[in-house]
């Protein structure tokens, strides 16, 4: 199953997609993305495969992942608990 998500760039239609695995842990995939453009009729893919700086991209889903926790009252736990 592929994430996606269609944004608007410079006037063009964009669709990013990142390869997802459903595993246990981690279950995040590789980390890399795909950009899709529309034509009017069909989806093109518009690059190769594009690894993302983990260094980066880490600590802002770390971060984003806190605050949504703490507005809807959900305790983090520990990857790998069951529960």
């Amino acid at each position: 199953m592929a994430s996606m998500s269609i944004r608007r760039v410079l006037g063009t239609t964009l669709l990013a997609s990142a390869a997802v695995a459903a595993a246990a842990a981690p279950n995040e995939g590789g980390g890399s993305v795909e950009f899709l453009q529309w034509d009017g009729a069909h989806w093109r893919r518009v690059s190769d495969w594009i690894p993302t700086d983990q260094s980066l991209v880490r600590p802002m889903i770390e971060q984003s992942a806190a605050r949504y926790a703490k507005e809807h009252g959900i305790t983090p736990r520990a990857g790998g608990q069951e529960g």
